[in-house]
């Protein structure tokens, strides 16, 4: 009888030893799961910030693009879009570039101010830029002027540089500014632009440039019902960019972290 109460009691504890090692055998799993998640996690947003760098075009040959057609810089895709003229009948054609001011633009005279290589808007077309590496940036500044369609424009302000981003977790956000008017030898001017604090601190998915023309009325256009007439062009150069390492990532792994502590603390 006593051995019998003997070995119910090894038996008893015997089980109970197992239940315990398999409760703290489900907390490491838990825990070591929660673990992983956080480091995939931090491998995949922890590397370090890039650096604030412009976007200068200069690691670029010159040349004209099509709508729908890419030019890659400094980690940065940008594609051309036709006119919304074009795109509304289908039609692609000349909608961007490469220029070099001391090299001249063709049969449309430069933005005076630089001499150096930019990106063009032609014939209402704009241009929408990614990351490659990320799929965010931000930007803070650039240089921006407006390309005349033809030599001998009479003096004034013709017109709007416009910016639409599109931003990280969903929206847009958008801004525009007036080109610049000549200088006095009868060239329209480069002039710097620096975003409002709200634009360059947003963390985009892309940005999209173009550019719209005044009527005379208090409007600007570049439409498929208030057509442009290949008159909104743009040159932009030494786009200010970074790739900082967004808040959001570094909420989600304490979110993970803190998943698991919850979880082990409940199974105690």
């Amino acid at each position: 009888m006593i051995r019998a109460q003997e070995k119910q009691r090894r038996e008893s504890c015997l089980s109970l030893r197992i239940t315990l090692m398999g409760n703290h055998m489900k907390r490491n799993r838990t825990f070591l799961k929660a673990s992983i998640a956080v480091a995939v996690l931090g491998a995949a947003f922890s590397s370090p910030a890039a650096l604030a760098r412009p976007i200068d075009f200069e690691d670029l040959a010159l040349t004209t693009i099509d709508g729908n057609q890419s030019v890659m810089s400094s980690g940065y895709r940008f594609t051309a879009a036709d006119g919304p003229v074009a795109q509304y009948f289908g039609f692609s054609g000349t909608a961007g570039g490469v220029y070099n001011g001391g090299q001249g633009c063709g049969d449309t005279p430069c933005p005076s101010g630089n001499d150096s290589n930019f990106y063009v808007g032609l014939n209402d077309g704009a241009v929408s830029m990614v990351n490659t590496v990320r799929p965010y940036f931000r930007i803070s500044s650039l240089d921006f002027g407006f390309l005349a369609p033809l030599p001998g424009l009479a003096d004034g302000i013709w017109g709007q540089l416009q910016l639409t981003g599109n931003l990280l977790g969903g929206g847009t956000i958008s801004t525009a500014l007036d080109f610049a008017g000549q200088d006095a030898g009868g060239d329209f001017m480069f002039k710097n632009w620096k975003l409002d604090a709200d634009f360059s601190a947003s963390f985009l998915n892309s940005l999209t440039v173009s550019a719209c023309v005044f009527d005379g009325s208090g409007g600007c256009f570049n439409s498929f019902d208030s057509p442009a007439f290949n008159t909104a062009q743009f040159a932009i150069d030494n786009l200010e960019v970074d790739v900082p390492e967004p808040a959001m990532p570094a909420l989600l792994m304490l979110g993970a972290l803190g998943m698991a502590l919850s979880a082990r603390r409940r199974a105690k």
